[in-house]
């Protein structure tokens, strides 16, 4: 991890701590709320400078959609989403921070897992993604990268990024690719 302290705060409130992850789009920060005096999670969309305006809004809406969606879902095993605040022309979703590791760490680190491990975790997810269901939400990213395992064992379902939801338009063209391949 990256120790950053930068000048200014998110929306002049959540000061930016750590980075916990970086991705194609972007990148996930550990911040601390000024105002409610806890740690969060800040996923901070992120553009090339070489991107066509119309890719850079397509992007915006997605990050949008994804906190529409994410907002709706309230679980245990699933991490949380506060708000969403605009920082710099670009919108910054502000979730749960939850001291974890990501789930690929673990199998790199312990190899296969034990079987009453790979149950619990599996039943938790599967408990998220029920939930989740029942809303009308598809995940349509699940894996170990995107799952979260805390000290304690437990597990936790984020990044709903290209998540559908039920009589939500589609941000995908015909023939466009979403997600990760295999």
């Amino acid at each position: 991890m990256v120790t950053v302290t930068p000048p200014e705060s998110i929306a002049g409130r959540y000061r930016l701590v750590s980075r916990i992850a970086t991705g194609g789009m972007g990148s996930v920060w550990e911040a601390w709320d000024e105002l409610l005096q806890r740690r969060v999670a800040v996923k901070q969309l992120l553009l090339q400078p070489s991107i066509s305006r119309q890719d850079a809004e397509l992007a915006r809406s997605r990050v949008i959609r994804e906190a529409r969606i994410t907002a709706r879902l309230h679980h245990p095993h699933a991490v949380a989403l506060y708000d969403v605040v605009e920082h710099d022309g670009q919108p910054c979703l502000i979730m749960q921070y939850v001291p974890a590791h990501n789930l690929n760490r673990l199998l790199r680190e312990r190899g296969v897992l034990d079987e009453p491990l790979a149950a619990r975790i599996g039943a938790e997810l599967a408990s998220a993604l029920a939930a989740a269901h029942q809303l009308g939400i598809v995940h349509r990213d699940v894996k170990p990268s995107n799952v979260l395992i805390t000290a304690d064992g437990s597990a936790k379902l984020t990044d709903f990024g290209i998540a559908h939801a039920t009589g939500d338009a589609t941000l995908t063209s015909t023939g466009m690719i979403t997600g990760t391949p295999g």
